[in-house]
């Protein structure tokens, strides 16, 4: 299972499976192709709410926010 949390954020996550308080997505497969992932990806929310931000900026340049801006693997 691969995490990826939002950097310099506010409260730690919990990397121990999908059962985060800040309900996380998780993905099985590629959202664009439809493809599996060798492995299932969490992708974490910030506590500060910044992808509502980053998704609302990419709608008003008339994009789809993909859950990506300020986020890193974390190992």
């Amino acid at each position: 299972m691969i995490h990826i949390v939002p950097l310099n954020d506010e409260k730690p996550h919990d990397e121990d499976g999908t059962q985060c308080p800040c309900e996380p997505h998780v993905f099985f497969n590629d959202p664009e192709t439809g493809e599996a992932f060798v492995e299932p990806i969490v992708l974490h929310r910030a506590w500060d709410g910044r992808e509502l931000v980053e998704e609302a900026e990419a709608l008003m340049r008339g994009e789809t926010w993909k859950g990506i801006g300020r986020w890193q693997k974390h190992e």
